[in-house]
């Protein structure tokens, strides 16, 4: 077992090594990376986290019992997307010199994962619901 972690810590371990060869080589990317790290951590902490929990309070006493993590759990995962592409879709970090940079429809594809989303808490509701149906209703 500790063979197999290591083989699969290994390729991670090679990533950041790369990753901090190549921002030693750019002494503006580091600074740059430390910039938006810092403000990844400020929309986590100012928007993200309390809104998390403040819908998760709010769904998790109206979901049934059975579907509330998996729920919770899509939402939050949903959020942290839209505001990792939150850059890309309000058309920010587009470079003139550069007219191949934001060449996707990141809009469309952000459009498809909320739809997805949408779609995927529909099931959970919908399964929640009637597992909570079948469970209430069954003779004791």
């Amino acid at each position: 077992m500790r063979t197999a972690r290591l083989l699969l810590a290994l390729p991670g371990v090679a990533a950041i090594v790369w990753g901090v060869l190549l921002l030693l080589d750019r002494p503006d990317g580091l600074v740059s990376v430390l910039v938006w790290a810092g403000g990844a951590v400020l929309v986590h902490d100012l928007v993200v986290a309390p809104l998390t929990v403040v819908v998760g309070l709010g769904l998790g006493r109206l979901l049934p019992p059975a579907t509330r993590a998996p729920t919770l759990l899509l939402l939050a995962g949903w959020a942290l997307v839209t505001v990792a592409v939150s850059a890309v879709l309000s058309g920010q970090g587009g470079k003139p010199d550069n007219p191949t940079l934001l060449t996707g429809h990141y809009g469309l594809a952000w459009g498809v994962l909320s739809l997805l989303v949408a779609v995927a808490l529909a099931v959970l509701v919908v399964t929640g619901v009637r597992r909570e149906r079948r469970r209430t209703s069954a003779p004791s």
